[in-house]
């Protein structure tokens, strides 16, 4: 019958961690081994009807193909023993140690369910005890506060020693399945028969897996390493703005290892869902990485510069950016609490700006055209005459001046850049 596992949840299991239909590989044995007896009968009867006298040139010709038959259904023999040999190695290994682990979940299971149904009485009493000031009160708390932790202490050690034992057998279960899956291998590789096309690619990605799965730790480790080299490398980037398309690069690269660790413990574990999550950040970070590097070659070629020129320009522009994206961040979150309201509303404010802006320019017209007047009234003019010069000449100032602002001559006020300057200038718009 097909195996009930025990409830594995008492010792941080949510699934069973010995799995395995004992019974199923034993009729899967069967079969193998039937299969194999099949094959050799039809190459013993092969092998027989090749020994046999027989005289004629059509008939050599077919015994030549039935001896190379033969021999392959030789060959099929080989790896189906060794196939059944080899599971049958992991059934005898695993039959007794599942009923160890489910043992081990059944003990562990009421101890479990002490320790915590006594959790909130545990931590009632010990408040009680904290506010209690008459003495014989505290002493009768505090006993039964330690009997509570003496009992969920002891509970907590019997569910401790259930999980390092079926670590154990967990251990033991892996190596059986390991040393399985190397013989079957090693069969199927001595048997001599040759593989399609398809096979040997099987082959090779089962054996990529595994190398994954092998290695899979230190993969991750590899990962994480470069992430931190990454961050400090980014960090430097803000005195030295070459850095920053290196660890760039460098946090790609991590990411691409940290994806391969997460491949090979996704194989083993089967938790496809961390991989999933952890593979969305890593390919944001290469992804983010690529578009940066694509704009160091493009400043590189378009500004004519050196290549370490061009990382340190795309450096400084990247900074920029990001300063500029604070400062419009912080504008914009300014103009939504003035939207929200203060105690002045915004509107109210623009309003009593543009009025004071208004009066302010008939202020500074008057005043000019007053101190006018009073000079040209100094050189013999009538009151009347001086004030109407006054205004005329002030007019046409004024209509000079908006006309020089908006003529084409404010170009040669505009800044003038460098190639360095303008790549980062034209970086900063098409990034933006």
């Amino acid at each position: 019958m097909s195996r009930v596992a025990a409830d594995f949840a008492p010792l941080g299991y949510h699934n069973d961690p010995v799995s395995g239909d004992v019974d199923a590989m034993g009729q899967q044995v069967m079969s193998l081994r039937s299969t194999a007896q099949s094959v050799r009968q039809a190459h013993e009867g092969l092998d027989a009807l090749s020994k046999a006298d027989q005289v004629s040139n059509q008939l050599d010709e077919i015994m030549t193909d039935v001896t190379a038959v033969a021999g392959k259904l030789s060959l099929v023999v080989a790896r189906y023993e060794g196939a059944a040999t080899a599971l049958d190695a992991y059934r005898q290994a695993l039959a007794p140690i599942q009923p160890k682990a489910d043992e081990l979940a059944r003990q562990a299971g009421p101890q479990h369910k002490v320790d915590a149904d006594n959790f909130d009485d545990s931590l009632a009493l010990r408040a009680r005890i904290l506010v209690t000031f008459d003495s014989g009160e505290h002493d009768r708390l505090t006993a039964q506060y330690d009997e509570l932790e003496k009992q969920r202490t002891a509970a907590r050690a019997v569910v401790s020693s259930a999980k390092e034992q079926l670590n154990g057998l967990i251990r033991q279960r892996d190596a059986a399945a390991d040393a399985a899956a190397k013989a079957i291998q090693g069969a199927m590789d001595s048997s001599g028969l040759t593989d399609t096309i398809i096979d040997k690619f099987k082959d090779l990605v089962e054996k990529a897996g595994n190398w994954l799965k092998d290695h899979s730790q230190l993969l991750s480790s590899i990962g994480d390493f470069l992430g931190w080299v990454s961050f400090a490398l980014t960090l430097a980037s803000l005195v030295f703005p070459v850095l920053l398309p290196i660890a760039l690069a460098v946090g790609a690269i991590g990411a691409v290892f940290s994806i391969a660790g997460g491949l090979g413990q996704a194989l083993k574990d089967g938790n496809w869902g961390a991989f999933a999550l952890s593979t969305a950040f890593s390919v944001f970070t290469i992804i983010g990485a690529a578009k940066g590097l694509k704009a160091v070659g493009t400043i590189a070629s378009k500004g004519k510069m050196p290549l370490v020129q061009a990382m340190r320009t795309y450096g400084k522009a990247s900074a920029r950016l990001t300063n500029v994206a604070g400062h419009q961040m912080a504008k914009t979150k300014a103009l939504i609490r003035g939207l929200k309201g203060h105690s002045t509303p915004l509107t109210k404010k623009l309003g009593k700006a543009i009025s004071l802006a208004g009066q302010g320019k008939k202020l500074l017209k008057a005043v000019t055209a007053e101190a006018g007047a009073k000079a040209l009234r100094r050189l013999g003019l009538s009151p009347k005459s001086a004030t109407q010069a006054t205004r005329a000449t002030l007019e046409t100032l004024l209509k000079q001046v908006g006309s020089h602002t908006s003529s084409g001559d404010a170009r040669s006020e505009a800044p003038r850049y460098d190639s360095v300057h303008r790549t980062e200038r034209t970086y900063m718009q098409v990034a933006a």
